[in-house]
């Protein structure tokens, strides 16, 4: 028919000897679809997402990189296979979404929030919130512990350090980044951690090649108590500290906020929150708050005079990525001999540094000992019996 207008010409002509016919029964037929995204309903929407730092997006030394045997990091996943020390996983969260497509970024766009949390950098991006005590409706930490005044709520934060944004397209989330830059951002550091000595220069996120599955629509108050909001970590507990898990909730959810917000009877006979600023409250007569960077306040419902539909997507596997370098320091001291002292400098490969010395802070009167070196190195410097203190600092010159 694809001729055009013809009549069917006899399809046996010419055909003359013997036509054999078998008939097969039961063949198997195979179809292969796949569900198509529908597109969310203007309310409020959520990816909830897991991402990993893969080797090709750490930017940093051999002596800290995970993917590198020999120091400590890569020697507790070789020893433990706890890989996931190595991945992150949050939220994006935009609770007055008009339906329409763009580009929504945290500090900017109103009703966003954002949540980021890693096992080995813990809260990156989040509000922490603490217990006023017990829990009336069985809220545990991590440990499987009850609750207890002071143990901690992760939830999403309004004030990101750095700068989370969600692309929309046709009703549908396409991209997910984020990028913290340390040195402009204000972000605190890590001194006095494990990781004092790394300087973190940046982190990333992007959801190239990620998948954001499926929207699964709840009505808001109805039927969404199950649903993720804050330190809800699909990664091994294994992954985590101790000390974490035994002071923070790890399987927050809308209804367990709205609970512990709603139920509970307080130090004072009352019914405030569960969940204050500093867990310290103790039912006295404070206002609540969004942030507990408001000072002393109860947790406000966060999602109080919300209605409608909340959609939400799951982005498996969006890429992580991480510069550091280690901090400039005398990591280590020993006496070679009565008069002489052995230093350890610890500076990234390549690193031109000056040591200096002194022995008085207050004054100081930082003096040059000997010329400038290139680290990592250790060298030798004078031992000064006669002084009730020594002091060395690091001066870097330049790097690569």
């Amino acid at each position: 028919p694809s001729e055009g207008d013809v009549y069917l010409a006899d399809p046996f002509a010419g055909q003359t000897g013997v036509l054999t016919v078998f008939n097969s029964a039961e063949i198997n037929v195979g179809i292969s679809v796949e569900p198509q995204p529908t597109p969310a309903a203007a309310g409020a929407i959520q990816v909830n997402f897991t991402g990993t730092l893969a080797e090709g997006g750490f930017d940093g030394p051999n002596s800290i990189s995970p993917f590198v045997s020999g120091n400590a990091l890569s020697a507790f996943i070789e020893s433990t296979g706890e890989t996931d020390v190595l991945r992150v996983d949050g939220q994006f969260y935009m609770s007055d979404w008009d339906g329409t497509d763009g580009t929504f970024i945290s500090n900017e766009t109103p009703g966003v929030r954002f949540f980021l949390h890693s096992p080995l950098m813990e809260r990156l991006e989040a509000d922490t919130w603490r217990a006023e005590g017990e829990s009336n409706a069985g809220t545990l930490t991590g440990l499987s512990n009850p609750i207890s005044q002071r143990k901690k709520f992760l939830l999403p934060t309004a004030n990101t350090y750095g700068t989370a944004s969600l692309t929309i397209e046709n009703g549908l989330p396409v991209s997910l980044t984020y990028a913290l830059d340390f040195s402009a951002s204000g972000a605190p550091g890590f001194e006095g951690t494990n990781l004092g000595q790394i300087n973190f220069k940046t982190i990333t996120l992007n959801s190239e090649g990620a998948d954001f599955g499926i929207g699964q629509t709840f009505d808001v108050g109805v039927n969404d108590g199950d649903v993720p909001f804050g330190f809800n970590t699909a990664l091994t507990a294994g992954s985590h500290p101790e000390k974490v898990l035994n002071g923070t909730v790890v399987d927050t959810t809308r209804g367990m906020i709205r609970q512990e917000l709603s139920t509970n009877t307080d130090e004072a006979g009352g019914s405030t929150a569960n969940i204050s600023s500093n867990g310290r409250l103790n039912g006295e007569d404070y206002p609540s708050g969004a942030a507990p960077s408001e000072g002393d306040v109860y947790l406000a419902d966060p999602f109080a005079g919300q209605t409608g539909v909340l959609t939400v997507f799951n982005a498996a596997e969006i890429n992580a990525g991480v510069q550091a370098a280690l901090r400039s320091s005398v990591v280590e001291l020993a006496f070679v001999s009565p008069s002489e002292l052995s230093l350890t400098i610890n500076v990234n490969e390549g690193v031109n540094f000056q040591l200096q010395g002194t022995n008085n802070l207050s004054e100081g009167n930082w003096v040059n000992l000997g010329s400038p070196k290139t680290g990592p190195t250790t060298t030798t410097v004078e031992y000064k019996s006669d002084e009730f203190s020594q002091f060395f600092r690091i001066v870097v010159i330049d790097s690569e």
